[in-house]
């Protein structure tokens, strides 16, 4: 099974969104900002893969570096009532499930 991150909004809507995306989009910035400097951009990336094993450091990329138009495509909904997502993604509860 693969590691999803659980977003739960005020009221109780729950989002699952891939750790792998998450951990991508980190990859990839840092693989972009220190192409050339620390290797090139594969290999930067792939070192920083790790990431998939570490809850707090996807959580707080997510929260810190991600906005819901960024997850949004990729988010698999479990419940829905009327909530604005963009106003509450940022502090929204998430949690890394294996």
């Amino acid at each position: 099974m693969s590691k999803e991150i659980h977003i739960t909004f005020s009221n109780g809507v729950v989002y699952s969104v891939p750790a792998k995306f998450v951990a991508e989009h980190r990859a990839d910035y840092y693989a972009s900002k220190f192409e050339g400097e620390e290797g090139t951009y594969e290999e930067i990336f792939d070192d920083e893969m790790w990431v998939l094993d570490d809850e707090k450091e996807l959580v707080d990329w997510m929260s810190g570096h991600m906005d819901w138009v960024d997850v949004e495509e990729k988010a698999t909904l479990s419940h829905v009532e009327g909530v604005d997502k963009s106003d509450e993604f940022t502090n929204s509860k998430k949690k890394l499930i294996e």
